[in-house]
């Protein structure tokens, strides 16, 4: 694998186990950067992150199991609807448990991904993926040296700020993110009141087509269940008076339950340190109105 010098990035999709384990292992040594999705409390939020990874990923490795699991086939068919290439290993005898939309790939038993056949077919695989653009080039523009320097002190300021716990830490984050918003190009309308259940209002014309109102935010750390609920149902009944066209929460503290919180309205449920990346990257209005079309299609 010497002639492959760029890392490659990789999602995984495979239930947690051996076999897992070893294809991660036999990827990383062959310089590929492999990652998979911890599913989080929400659906929203899954999907929303689901796609963010698959979108930044060069290829696609999936084991499927004899008995597969729901999951796994979703985003193995997200996957294949973003067109990413597609390395996939099944078990049993070849495609005797591939589902018949699934056919047409070229499927390779699990036994090889513990052996050293494994490399010669990666090198192969490897060669027919094309080079990532860096990301200033999928911009057309060359990323400035105070942009790159804003987002590097947001972050860390941010940092601190989860980690002190203060008097006054949550209003210092909701300031520290309005900053964030403005940096990339979005309108802030700060709530009319301290109890109004959004800290701010945010849009801009991208965002305006998408969803029409603007989007209400709530800035909280988010630990505590009873908060969780309180927050999504004072934002909930927010948008159902139509004082937004959908909810944003940036939580910055991480959950104690793993308590689902069912969703009556269009809210996106997002920790900030993923927020930052869709910000800095400027894909803020691509992923959030994907996580809120999202909320449709499940709810019909």
């Amino acid at each position: 694998m010497d002639r492959i010098e760029q890392t490659k990035t990789c999602f995984l999709i495979a239930s947690p186990g051996q076999q897992s384990d070893a294809l991660r292992r036999q990827l990383q040594a062959n310089k590929i950067a492999c990652s998979t999705i911890d599913r989080p409390s929400t659906e929203i939020l899954n999907l929303a992150s689901l796609k963010s990874i698959l979108a930044r990923s060069d290829f696609i490795a999936c084991i499927l199991p004899q008995n597969v699991q729901p999951n796994l086939i979703f985003e193995l068919g997200m996957a294949i609807g973003l067109g990413k290439p597609l390395l996939l290993f099944a078990e049993g005898p070849e495609k005797e448990n591939l589902a018949f939309d699934l056919k047409s790939f070229r499927a390779l038993t699990v036994d090889l991904i513990s052996t050293d056949a494994l490399n010669s077919f990666l090198e192969a695989f490897l060669q027919t993926i094309p080079d990532s653009l860096p990301k200033s080039r999928t911009t057309g523009k060359v990323k400035s040296s105070h942009k790159a320097n804003f987002w590097q002190q947001l972050r860390s300021e941010i940092s601190v700020l989860r980690t002190s716990g203060g008097e006054g830490t949550e209003a210092k984050m909701e300031a520290a993110l309005k900053r964030g918003f403005q940096e990339a190009g979005f309108s802030l309308t700060s709530s009319p009141e301290r109890d109004f259940g959004a800290d701010f209002a945010l849009t801009s014309q991208a965002l305006s087509k998408a969803v029409g109102l603007p989007v209400l935010v709530e800035v909280t750390n988010n630990s505590h269940v009873p908060l969780r609920h309180s927050v999504v149902d004072r934002l909930s009944e927010l948008l159902r008076e139509r004082k937004g066209g959908a909810g944003l929460i940036v939580t910055y503290k991480s959950l104690e339950s793993q308590t689902a919180i069912p969703l009556a309205q269009p809210i996106v449920i997002i920790p900030v340190d993923e927020l930052l990346g869709w910000l800095e990257t400027g894909s803020f209005v691509d992923e959030f109105v994907f996580a809120v079309d999202a909320f449709w299609t499940r709810e019909q």
